[in-house]
């Protein structure tokens, strides 16, 4: 068995959709699980509903399902799918997620998670009923949430291994060997049923979780480039494209905000030695990336990450005492409860920094928590910039039109706090 993993924006139109069916029928000669996140934007638009569902506003809400659900019907008719059944699939997900707008018991998060989870199970089913429409190969349609559980630390589920492969090895064990098996990233259930999900952005990390509990020799991801690059094409010139990386560099490089591959996938593939390949759905014949074990005496290019639209945020005790242990503790506490991930830190004396993504609701609950207790200032439009096996030229380089606001060099990575020079002049003048 194979595993394939297709994103968001593999599935846009039915042009895309095409082209994965394509790559999906060329290698169909061994047994295939493909792996499908949500079409492009729409946990984006989920989320939207929701943000109009805590404002007190079920229309709204339920007017923007309806959008997402006429999106999936109409890209359906596109690819000229005209069954019942397909129609009666997407109406029956379409009732299961009204049911869950208006069961006012539920926690946020765990109505997030069972509102977000719509759009892998809507994508799934439009790549399914293609697939049967054009009878260029077989398939079935599995609903992950039977199988792949959790417990209920609602949209950062954990897996239960053991029950998931348990679960996981009866059902195949049910289906042909001879058909294409469509199923969810991102999202699982608990014992009890209820939706989860694995974190944003996590449909990787379930490719991985199966290749893991299947025993698999690699798993590939279909991405929109040509594979793990030295940066991010769309914001450098003369990227180029790292053929081989071992999973220790991989980690390192989603650690640090690479957005190429979700950062839980790389260790489940490591435990056993998966190889993980990384290939461009754009070009599927050119052969991508490895990831696998590390080869001695292999030495990579500089590679750089950029993380934009973040805040700095500033503590310092009212009574300039020292910062302490107590101080980071209670501080920490709040950035857990309000599940804020810390991008880098520095202590000082009477103050400590913390570089966050600006989530500015998130941002806000923490000084509201806080401000009692410490002098709080924040700087947003920031970007972290990190630099894998740095070299003193890139590095004066990529600093040389921004302020950098504190600097962090750690064996082979330097990672580094700025704003652009231009936007503080900016700021200058309108003050």
């Amino acid at each position: 068995m194979e595993i394939f993993k297709f994103g968001g924006a593999s599935i846009l139109d039915k042009d895309s959709i095409k082209n994965v069916a394509d790559i999906i029928q060329t290698n169909s000669g061994n047994r295939l699980l493909v792996v499908v996140s949500a079409k492009g934007k729409t946990t984006n638009k989920l989320e939207e509903a929701l943000a109009h569902l805590r404002n007190n506003n079920l229309s709204q809400a339920k007017s923007k399902l309806d959008d997402i659900v006429d999106e999936h019907l109409q890209l359906g008719r596109d690819l000229g799918i005209t069954s019942t059944a397909f129609i009666a699939d997407i109406q029956n997900l379409r009732s299961e997620a009204d049911l869950a707008l208006q069961m006012q018991s539920q926690s946020n998060l765990e109505l997030y998670d069972r509102i977000v989870s719509f759009g892998e199970l809507l994508s799934t089913k439009v790549i399914y009923h293609y697939l049967i429409s054009t009878e260029s190969v077989g398939a079935e349609w599995l609903d992950i949430r039977s199988i792949l559980k959790t417990d209920n630390n609602h949209t950062e589920a954990k897996v239960l291994w053991k029950e998931t492969k348990v679960l996981l090895d009866k059902k195949l064990n049910l289906m042909n060997d001879d058909v294409v098996i469509i199923t969810q990233g991102f999202i699982g259930s608990t014992l009890e049923g209820k939706n989860t999900t694995l974190g944003r952005e996590g449909s990787d990390y379930s490719a991985s979780i199966l290749a893991y509990l299947l025993d698999l020799d690699k798993v590939t991801i279909w991405k929109d480039v040509p594979g793990i690059l030295t940066a991010d094409p769309r914001l450098f010139d003369n990227v180029n494209l790292i053929p081989k990386i071992s999973y220790k560099e991989a980690i390192e490089m989603t650690y640090y905000g690479a957005k190429v591959i979700h950062p839980k996938t790389i260790k489940p593939l490591q435990n056993k030695g998966i190889q993980l390949i990384v290939r461009s759905f754009r070009n599927p014949t050119a052969v991508g990336t490895v990831i696998g074990p590390e080869e001695e005496g292999t030495l990579y290019p500089p590679i750089v990450v950029v993380e934009k639209d973040q805040s700095l945020i500033r503590f310092s005790t009212l009574d300039f005492s020292f910062i302490a242990e107590e101080h980071l503790s209670e501080i920490f506490d709040v950035f857990d409860r309000h599940r804020i991930k810390v991008n880098m830190m520095r202590n000082g004396a009477i103050s400590f920094s913390v570089c966050v993504t600006n989530k500015s609701d998130k941002v806000h609950n923490i000084i509201n928590d806080l401000e009692s207790k410490y002098q709080i200032s924040v700087d947003n439009d920031l970007e972290l910039l990190t630099i894998r096996q740095p070299k003193t030229q890139l590095i004066e380089h990529l600093q040389s039109d921004k302020l950098v606001l504190f600097k962090e060099i750690v064996s082979d990575t330097v990672r580094m706090v700025t704003k652009p020079i231009e936007m503080i002049r900016r700021k200058s003048r309108e003050d």
